[in-house]
């Protein structure tokens, strides 16, 4: 991931454009939108994968073989998922956003409950992870990721730590798409 993730700011709805896009602009467009979360070199989106994505039936094909702007939304979601959660997975996270009353909104609380974990996973100021890591016995005094202020055996700890938190959320938030795969079962 970019050395500018804390930077990164999840489009909202009304950021999105109002006309429709064929796929080389919708992929150009997730590449500069989605780039501060790149590793370097990395590629965020391509016309094959976003092909894909349609195929298997995650979103709507597109009109005439253009995107609207819900289509952009999903998509981003789907390219932020993927890294961690499986193709199925973000299908059940992408039906229940799309079955809510108001999809621009349920879009939008997404994006901006991106930024806040972003912000608190990163920011070293904001609470969260720092906090976590701070309370739990190391002192880190702030410091997170620069190289020359921390100590291996503090980078280790942090690496442990940081991988713990994120493997137990990862595995609540597929607890919760679990329920509600379960739930449309009934």
């Amino acid at each position: 991931m970019s050395d500018t993730a804390s930077t990164f700011s999840c489009p909202r709805y009304d950021e999105l454009p109002e006309v429709e896009l064929y796929m080389d602009q919708v992929v150009s467009l997730l590449d500069i939108k989605l780039a501060a979360l790149a590793d370097e070199d990395e590629k965020i989106a391509t016309g094959t994968m976003i092909n894909n994505y349609v195929k298997q039936h995650v979103i709507a094909p597109p009109n005439k073989k253009k995107y609207d702007r819900s289509h952009i939304a999903q998509l981003i979601i789907i390219f932020l998922m993927k890294r961690v959660f499986s193709i199925s997975e973000i299908k059940i996270l992408l039906s229940v956003i799309n079955a809510s009353d108001n999809f621009e909104d349920s879009y939008n609380r997404f994006a901006e409950e991106i930024d806040n974990v972003i912000a608190v996973t990163f920011d070293r100021t904001a609470d969260g992870i720092k906090n976590y890591i701070e309370n739990s016995g190391s002192g880190y005094g702030g410091v997170l990721l620069d190289d020359e202020l921390i100590s291996d055996e503090d980078r280790l700890e942090l690496i442990i730590k940081s991988s713990a938190l994120a493997f137990a959320c990862k595995m609540y938030a597929q607890r919760v798409l679990r329920s509600v795969k379960t739930a449309d079962k009934k």
